[in-house]
């Protein structure tokens, strides 16, 4: 049965009440008369429509577009989230995430069950018993409203609707749910992971209680949240977040997963260099099992410089699966760009303490500086090169001085929102380190670690946020870019 979106106040009044109708199943054929109208009403086609007195409310209509996803319904291998009340609702497969949202349709669906459908007849004593007393109620009330001059009233329309095996409706629906994969929204994950860093002190004592008191260590407790906990916390399927765990470079510890806090990984790794140098491995073929047990020496727990050298270069994932046997390796890429981090996160902060009563931070430095003291930092051995600062550093023109008068600004592509309207708002904003146009050279490494919706590829998301153009239209100009106005 369809109703108009005029006929829905109309409906929504007899949801409450028992409103019987006639139904007609099959179109009369030849010429209609008074006879063949009754003939026809007490035909077996014909079902008697009527309206719960009670509306199901928990009934949903979810649109499946395909077999697949109808059988991990089916199979319960999707599960419906919305952490919090104000939060989208999004249903989550075993490695995909889609958005779930009512769309109003135009005409009203009744949700109806039809008991001759059902193929499970009841027993011949109860369908007996049951017939007789439907039909003693039903002489009963007809003869009331005949006694009063009435028509039918509910209670008799409703018994005449079981005695000939009418159709109920359970519900009616004016909205179904339709489903569209999206980029999982990790912004929940962040936070968790910032209220647990592993071997920061400092960052423990920090901790505000965030995280429910389950990811705080506490005593006797490792910090860190396990997969379950994330999965209750965040909007996303397993694999998706077991993919992000790892581009945030998080760290393991048994069942539970954390983020090795800053100072605690400056420390392991300079401790660790020293081990190398003093112990006079090679970089590219460490003996894992020594170093493992060089490094607990110095009070660092096993688990944490095997997530070090998985880190920085190659190792194996669990500690399980180290033998004596076992080689890893430091990458000097890798290793360098954590030294350049390191000072250029050094210099930044240090300037901005000092410049506090100046009205502003001046971070930028001269390159030939910068590269001096990067040189001396980094492991005896390992060549910094200009190029390893892509995505860390934001490089300028100073004149016409070249290379000489260049200087660099400390720019993490780490730090940057993922959400790409987000970050292309900070970076061509008003305020550092945002700019008013950029060139695609000079913007490529800083969409890295960028939330790509699926099916798209990153130029896509530069199409949809920004403007590309080359001056006078020259195509030996660069491709500059700047933000579109909506």
């Amino acid at each position: 049965a369809r109703e108009t979106r005029e006929d829905k106040a109309a409906s929504a009044a007899m949801v409450g009440t028992v409103v019987a109708m006639d139904v007609e199943v099959e179109a009369a054929e030849g010429e209609v008369g008074a006879a063949g109208a009754a003939s026809r009403r007490r035909d077996s086609n014909t079902r008697t429509l009527s309206f719960a007195e009670v509306e199901s409310e928990d009934i949903r209509l979810l649109e499946v577009d395909s077999d697949e996803m109808l059988a991990c319904l089916t199979s319960g291998g999707a599960v419906i989230k919305a952490v919090e009340p104000t939060e989208k609702v999004v249903l989550c497969t075993s490695d995909k995430t889609f958005a779930v949202k009512s769309v109003e349709t135009s005409n009203a669906l009744f949700m109806v069950e039809d008991p001759s459908s059902l193929g499970l007849p009841a027993p011949k004593g109860e369908e007996a018993e049951g017939e007789e007393g439907e039909e003693r109620g039903t002489q009963a009330q007809t003869q009331q409203t005949q006694d009063v001059g009435s028509t039918p009233g509910p209670m008799t329309q409703m018994a005449k609707s079981r005695a000939a095996g009418g159709i109920s409706v359970c519900t009616i629906l004016a909205e179904n749910w339709e489903m569209e994969q999206i980029a999982p929204d990790f912004t929940r994950l962040d936070d968790l992971l910032r209220t647990c860093a592993f071997g920061d002190d400092d960052d423990d004592e920090d901790d505000d209680g965030d995280n429910d008191g389950d990811g705080g260590g506490g005593e006797g407790k490792r910090p860190g949240f396990t997969m379950a906990e994330i999965l209750e916390r965040v909007q996303a399927s397993e694999s998706e977040v077991l993919e992000a765990l790892q581009e945030r470079q998080a760290m393991q510890v048994g069942e539970r997963w954390c983020m090795m806090g800053p100072s605690h990984l400056a420390s392991l790794v300079d401790v660790l260099v020293s081990k190398i140098s003093e112990r006079k491995w090679a970089f590219g073929e460490l003996p894992l099992e020594q170093v493992l047990e060089a490094m607990a020496e110095e009070k660092f727990a096993k688990e944490a410089t095997l997530h070090c050298l998985r880190t920085l270069g190659r190792a194996p994932m669990f500690l399980g699966s180290v033998t004596a046997a076992t080689k890893a390796q430091l990458d000097t890429r890798k290793v360098c760009r954590h030294y350049a981090r390191k000072l250029l996160r050094a210099g930044a902060q240090g300037r901005e303490q000092r410049a506090a009563g100046a009205g502003g931070a001046q971070t930028c430095w001269k390159l030939s500086a910068f590269m001096a003291q990067w040189h001396a930092l980094v492991p005896v051995g390992m060549e910094p090169e200009e190029d390893m600062l892509s995505g860390l550093a934001l490089f300028e023109s100073a004149g016409s001085g070249g290379k000489e008068s260049a200087e660099i600004s400390y720019l993490d592509a780490e730090d940057l929102p993922r959400d790409p309207e987000q970050r292309f708002d900070l970076l061509f904003g008003s305020q550092a380190p945002g700019k008013p146009r950029w060139e695609a050279e000079q913007l490529r490494p800083f969409l890295e670690g960028m939330t790509v919706p699926p099916g798209k590829q990153a130029d896509d998301v530069l199409e949809d946020f920004l403007h590309g153009f080359r001056k006078n239209g020259h195509s030996d100009n660069p491709l500059t870019y700047i933000r579109k106005t909506i």
